[in-house]
């Protein structure tokens, strides 16, 4: 379950903001991370794409996260006429906290017999910070965008974050794109993701040398009926 409160307020004319706040408590998540396992049928594999990059451990053959997830969610937007109508400029920056990262170890020590599992209690943090330039609504429109992403590993759930990047989470992330309004209906877009695993001191080796940027390429022709 989970509640929002939120507050959007103008100053002047050329700029709107909004600030959101978030609570998100999942129960027994352990669910998920069950169906998170190799093999073959509609209940194993990935959920939306992410495989489980969470802290978990093994009890009796079933799977279970070290932590529990109550997120809290934060986002300050600003929003601003730039003064040219095509170019409207977007700020945002969104932080999260898992405030019951490592909160499921006890249930790996009540075990019987007792199974010990790794848990960093400070990889709790997500950052998304984000900025949009132009806009996609008339032929000829052009949209310029930049977003940095850097997710621990117990922050969110990996099973429900957004999917495009390297990984689900333990993942610093750069997303760079360009759309571009063809037509009225069409929409051209360029989208580059360049990210890569985080290494820190409690990776599973001190010695862990960063891994090189995983680059992927993405385009996208929209039609909008």
């Amino acid at each position: 379950f989970g509640g929002q409160l939120q507050a959007n307020v103008k100053l002047q004319d050329r700029f709107k903001v909004g600030a959101y706040v978030a609570y998100y408590d999942y129960r027994n998540a352990d669910q998920i991370a069950q169906n998170q396992v190799g093999g073959s049928g509609p209940t194993t594999g990935a959920l939306g794409g992410n495989n489980n990059t969470n802290f978990v451990g093994t009890i009796g053959g079933a799977r279970f996260f070290a932590s529990k997830f109550g997120v809290v969610d934060s986002i300050l937007r600003l929003d601003t006429n730039t003064g040219i109508g095509r170019l409207p400029l977007m700020l945002l920056f969104n932080y999260a906290q898992n405030t019951r990262a490592c909160g499921n170890v006890g249930t790996f020590a009540s075990a019987n017999p007792p199974v010990t599992v790794f848990c960093d209690p400070k990889q709790r943090h997500a950052y998304w910070s984000e900025v949009q330039f132009g806009r996609t609504q008339e032929k000829g429109d052009v949209r310029l965008g930049y977003t940095f992403m850097r997710i621990e590993r117990d922050a969110v759930p990996s099973a429900f974050n957004f999917d495009d990047k390297r990984q689900a989470t333990n993942v610093a992330q750069h997303r760079a794109e360009i759309f571009y309004q063809a037509y009225k209906n069409i929409t051209l877009g360029f989208t580059g993701l360049i990210g890569r695993q985080l290494v820190t001191a409690t990776s599973p080796t001190t010695a862990v040398t960063p891994e090189r940027m995983l680059k992927r390429f993405q385009f996208d022709l929209i039609y909008k009926f």
